[in-house]
Order: structure tokens, then C-alpha cells, then sequence
């Protein structure tokens, strides 16, 4: 359990996992700073205003959570990119990235449910999830069988499989493949 606090965690060569069960965070502010691959497991953690910078090649998996107000940044080193990885997440007001620094590794997303959202990133990987209510500016995007509802979403190359878009706005820039899916209420349109 942490409450109002602020962390870094640099980890070096040797340490190569780190697995946590059942975090209580609150107002927690933490730093990993990788220089060799890191993998941190979040199993069933319960997570309230808490910010995640990750840089170097660092993977966070967080996984039957229950989130609110999370924030995840993530920056590359000459070591490598950072990844993140929700399985069976349930978020309200989550956060990836920024419009001045975007994610820059690779956002997996499955089996969740993401609900007011703001996603500035390298490339997302959707699949069996909802999302819900924000925005997503993806270099790239692969989505199936996911649920897109009132977001406004910028790709610059997409996958959509199976999918269901409702009262969004999709801006497709480059190129994009729109197989076996549905689009109701939407506007789909060029990148300027």
C-alpha cells in the first residue's frame, strides 16, 4: 500500500522481473528507468491518481485492475523502448503519453475496458476491448474485436477487424483496412 508518494526505481543489469500482487496505490508518482530489459507485473492492483514514467526497455503489465486517473509515459534509450500491456483492465480517466511526448513504444491492450481516455502513442494493439469517450493519436493501430464509442481517433496506418465504431470520428491518415465491422453515427475521413 502507498499513499502520496513519489519513487524512482533505477534498475541495472541483473534484476530482469519484478512481480507485484494486490498494490494499493494513491497519489503515487513513480520513476523506472531501465538500462537492460525489465519486466514489472501489476496482478490485481488497485490504482487511484497514480503517474507511471517509464524510460529505456521497460514492460509494464498490469492485469485484473480496477484503475483511476492512471497517466504512463514512456520515452526510449540507446537501450531500448518501453511497452505497455493492460489485460482485463477496467479504467476510467487514463492517460498515455502526451501531444509533446507521445508513448513511444507499444501499448497492448486486451480484454479491457478503457472509459475517458487520452492516448498519444507509437502504436496501439487492441483486441477484445472497449474504449470509450477521449481521443487516440496512434502512428499506428491494430484493432479486433473492439468497441470504439465517442472518440475522436488520428492513425496514420490502420488494422480494424470485427470491429464497432459508434459517434466517433476516425481520421485515417496514410493508409488503412476496414474488415467485417460496423459504423454507425461516425465520420471517417482524410488526414489534411
Amino acid at each position: 500500500v502507498a499513499e502520496c508518494t513519489k519513487q524512482t526505481l533505477r534498475a541495472r543489469e541483473g534484476g530482469s522481473e519484478l512481480d507485484y500482487e494486490g498494490l494499493e496505490w494513491t497519489n503515487v508518482d513513480l520513476t523506472v528507468e531501465a538500462t537492460a530489459p525489465l519486466l514489472i507485473v501489476m496482478k490485481a492492483p488497485k490504482l487511484r491518481a497514480v503517474a507511471v514514467h517509464l524510460t529505456g526497455p521497460v514492460v509494464l503489465h498490469v492485469q485484473d485492475a480496477q484503475v483511476s486517473d492512471l497517466r504512463v509515459f514512456g520515452a526510449g534509450s540507446p537501450a531500448g523502448e518501453p511497452s505497455l500491456s493492460l489485460l482485463s483492465v477496467e479504467a476510467t480517466q487514463l492517460r498515455v503519453g502526451d501531444l509533446e511526448r507521445p508513448f513511444q513504444g507499444v501499448v497492448h491492450v486486451r480484454s479491457s475496458k478503457l472509459r475517458v481516455i487520452e492516448l498519444h502513442l507509437n502504436e496501439l494493439d487492441l483486441e477484445s476491448s472497449r474504449l470509450e469517450v477521449g481521443m487516440v493519436d496512434a502512428r499506428g493501430l491494430s484493432a479486433a474485436d473492439a468497441s470504439l464509442i465517442q472518440l475522436e481517433l488520428r492513425t496514420e496506418h490502420g488494422l480494424f477487424t470485427e470491429f464497432e465504431v459508434r459517434e466517433s470520428r476516425l481520421q485515417l491518415c496514410e493508409y488503412a483496412s476496414l474488415i467485417g465491422g460496423s459504423l454507425n453515427s461516425s465520420v471517417l475521413e482524410a488526414c489534411p
